[in-house]
């Protein structure tokens, strides 16, 4: 090892392109080609901080074994990103990966790759270098691989700067402790952060409950109104994305009614007795219009139900209330509607022949 460190020394002594350095040139490419392990490593980390060793000799150590490759690949400059990403991709190795997340610098699309191929502690590892620079691709893709590691989350709220789209996504997922963390770092009002938190966890509600039985709806109901959820947005979100079980029998739910008198009341169009019960509850009058147009969409797609899937069945009634009452806007958010209007060629295109 130590001919091998003084053979790698030597490099800084002599003249590139001289006869020595050609002769030492040689050596070491024997000596990181086919010497014992231990022999490479010291090799490797000798060479590590040599910016102008030849590529195909940096190659060469980065494709070896993880003792010998790992030290080097923490801080060579021998290597591009595409060298560096290519190392990831040929590599099932988490141990390269880690050594390349720790790299003082970290180009966007070596984040995305180390990210999309990594595990739980090399993506952690990466958000969590200050020197990494990370597109919103590559937070979103860290988030749906690893939705509730805690270490990446915290990675991602104790960076200097979050894009406020991430800030909202996090709002979301993120614990309670979390969340003030991330609130105090990046000066989020507590106030603004808990709207952003409930208004997306009411998105994600609308869909439950399809295909679940009475008591399966009772169960779900119960859980939702412990929770916080039944709120008149939450429910209007639900009957406008066509889940009629899950509005009746959270309303049945808030109201304390028979869920036999909520579907009484709302089998009348514009049913005096449906209004007062929305009414006495202490939800927004200004729903009640919204909520007649809704059941109304609804009875004419069911008529044609059983040619959609649910989720197509779900943009349908969606798509048939944007074009219907503008109120709509008031209950779902900007992005709501224009991911509706997106959708637009897909319902036209989707398969008819699936039963909800």
């Amino acid at each position: 090892m130590k001919v091998a460190n003084a053979l790698c020394a030597a490099f800084d002594k002599v003249a590139p392109g001289s006869e020595d350095y050609e002769k030492i040139e040689k050596v070491v490419r024997v000596l990181i080609a086919s010497a014992v392990e231990q022999v490479r490593v010291a090799a490797a980390k000798a060479l590590r901080h040599r910016a102008t060793l030849p590529r195909d000799m940096a190659l060469t150590i980065a494709k070896d074994t993880d003792l010998v490759a790992s030290p080097f690949l923490e801080v060579t400059a021998a290597l591009s990103d595409e060298d560096l990403i290519e190392v990831v991709r040929a590599s099932s190795s988490m141990a390269k990966m880690m050594s390349i997340s720790r790299r003082n610098s970290i180009s966007e699309g070596l984040s995305d790759i180390l990210i999309e191929n990594g595990n739980e502690q090399v993506v952690a590892s990466v958000v969590g270098n200050a020197g990494a620079v990370i597109s919103l691709n590559g937070y979103d893709t860290a988030l749906d691989r690893f939705p509730k590691a805690d270490s990446i989350q915290a990675a991602m709220i104790d960076r200097s700067a979050v894009p406020g789209k991430v800030m909202a996504r996090l709002l979301t997922v993120v614990s309670s402790a979390l969340r003030q963390r991330l609130v105090k770092r990046h000066g989020m009002p507590s106030e603004a952060a808990h709207a952003i938190a409930t208004e997306a966890r009411e998105r994600a509600g609308v869909g439950l409950g399809f295909g679940l039985d009475e008591a399966g709806l009772e169960a779900l109901v119960s859980s939702l109104m412990d929770q916080g959820f039944l709120t008149a947005s939450f429910l209007a979100r639900a009957l406008c994305a066509g889940n009629v079980q899950l509005f009746e029998h959270g309303l049945a739910k808030v109201a304390q009614r028979p869920i036999t008198e909520i579907r009484k009341a709302a089998k009348e169009t514009s049913s005096a007795a449906f209004s007062k019960i929305w009414h006495d509850v202490g939800f927004e009058d200004d729903y009640v219009p919204l909520l007649f147009t809704a059941y109304e969409v609804i009875r004419q797609t069911d008529l044609e139900a059983d040619k959609w899937n649910t989720e197509t069945y779900r943009k349908l009634i969606l798509q048939r209330m944007l074009t219907l009452d503008k109120s709509i806007d008031n209950v779902l958010s900007i992005e709501e509607i224009q991911s509706l209007i997106d959708a637009e060629e897909e319902l036209r295109a989707a398969p008819k022949s699936d039963a909800a």
